[in-house]
């Protein structure tokens, strides 16, 4: 049982059998932050610090925030919601807008109900300019023999990127042994959720329950003003800017998976409004992302094919993604779910339009869904034309993406055992605009 095994926000080292056993039953008693993360607000100059308490009523969540790390003199309060498991477990959310300045660093540290407080976080938000970077990755858990989360956190430290992106299939899985899986995860993961803005994107393995999402939309709650912000009512899809880039975000389970088609409609609509009031002047690379990926290979089965098709070219031709992206000029397109790394030529309508990345006259794909998993998924059917590069030795690794300036950005494939690279593409687009191919 994690719950009194990984009190990080403590800042306690290394235990004996004797202090943990303490340290577990204290658990039990006082609600000790954990599981601290930061992700986008409602505009700019707005984040929200979400973490987990175990208690089984709602308390009073406090944010003290300041300049340096011995002067926290802004406080922020709400108050914690709970969600009850039904294998018995409770856990007390909380979910703490702040205000940063862009660029701006910050010291925090966070309470329920003021008992027990964690150590002081260290918290950069964005500088909406150019030169930013952000690692992007899916399929990402750590019960694995190989993750990209000590690298992630070793690239944090070191300024390497200003954001992380996760798109989906968190944990493996966020709702295992009553959630203590997910509690694992996100506490292996807040060295670097704490320092930097993280997104975290909805996967096939975020069902949960009977395809209600509850542990995905509960424990990143915090993420529906980023969401309410883009004109969605739903953190399944939503799109921010980061910088020079606007990330719109969309839940393709609702075209492969029968429960969740009635979902797919207000996606589709909300999409199109998002793509058409996108300010290219401001925002001028425009990204789509998705769990699933609609150019992929790996054998004979829907994965990447019927189910890849269908997100593209619509379920019996409605509500195709493709010719949106077409329309209004959508740069880039990142997902997982296969696990294994593959780029694409600019494609379009199951053809590759040119063999470089030099003005490109339709959107580049990119599948990397592999950051953190046992077994990748084998490339057994041929190279198609559309295809660059993929890996077949099914390294395990996650994305930075690097944008240079309004017409130039560089995508890495990163190696997650050393952090060298394995693959590097930049895309030059002078002209940003609808694509007619």
């Amino acid at each position: 049982d994690i719950r009194g095994e990984f009190p990080t926000t403590m800042a306690v080292g290394a235990f004996v059998v004797g202090v943990l056993v303490c340290v577990q039953l204290a658990a039990a008693i006082l609600p000790t932050p954990q599981q601290v993360h930061v992700t986008f607000g409602g505009s700019p100059d707005s984040y929200v610090v979400s973490w987990v308490t175990f208690e089984d009523k709602p308390t009073i969540s406090i944010v003290e925030a300041g300049l340096s790390p011995d002067t926290l003199d802004k406080k922020y309060t709400g108050f914690s919601t709970i969600f009850n498991k039904t294998c018995g477990v409770s856990r007390a959310l909380h979910d703490i807008p702040v205000a940063v300045l862009p660029g701006q660093t910050i010291y925090y540290r966070v309470s329920s109900g003021g008992k027990l407080w964690s150590t002081v976080f260290e918290f950069t938000a964005v500088q909406p300019a150019d030169g930013i970077t952000i690692a992007v990755l899916g399929d990402m858990g750590i019960n694995c023999a190989i993750s990209s989360v000590p690298q992630i956190i070793e690239d944090t430290n070191t300024r390497v990127h200003e954001a992380v992106f996760h798109y989906g299939d968190i944990a493996y899985n966020l709702d295992d042994q009553c959630g203590d899986v997910g509690d694992l995860f996100m506490n292996a993961v807040e060295p670097f959720a704490t320092q930097v803005p993280v997104i975290f994107g909805v996967g096939n393995h975020e069902t949960s329950a009977n395809f209600t999402y509850v542990d995905y939309l509960r424990r990143y709650a915090g993420q529906r003003l980023m969401a309410a912000a883009s004109g969605s009512p739903n953190i399944r899809y939503f799109s921010v800017n980061i910088g020079p880039v606007h990330f719109a975000y969309i839940d393709t389970d609702a075209w492969i998976y029968e429960p969740v088609y009635p979902l797919r409609p207000a996606i589709y609509s909300w999409l199109e409004r998002d793509l058409m009031a996108v300010n290219r002047t401001a925002t001028p690379w425009l990204i789509l992302i998705g769990h699933r990926a609609m150019y992929c290979e790996s054998d004979t089965s829907p994965e990447c094919n019927g189910e890849a098709e269908t997100i593209r070219n619509g379920l019996n031709g409605s509500d195709a993604v493709e010719p949106l992206m077409l329309k209004y000029g959508v740069d880039m397109y990142f997902a997982g779910h296969t696990h294994h790394y593959q780029r694409e030529w600019p494609v379009a309508h199951g053809q590759p339009v040119q063999n470089n990345y030099i003005d490109p006259r339709a959107p580049v794909h990119i599948q990397s869904g592999i950051a953190g998993v046992d077994g990748g998924d084998a490339f057994e059917v041929p190279q198609r034309a559309y295809t660059a590069f993929r890996d077949p030795l099914l390294n395990i690794g996650f994305g930075r993406l690097i944008i240079h300036n309004e017409t130039s950005l560089t995508f890495q494939q990163i190696f997650a055992v050393n952090g060298t690279v394995l693959d590097e593409f930049t895309i030059s687009q002078a002209t940003h605009g609808p694509f007619k191919v």
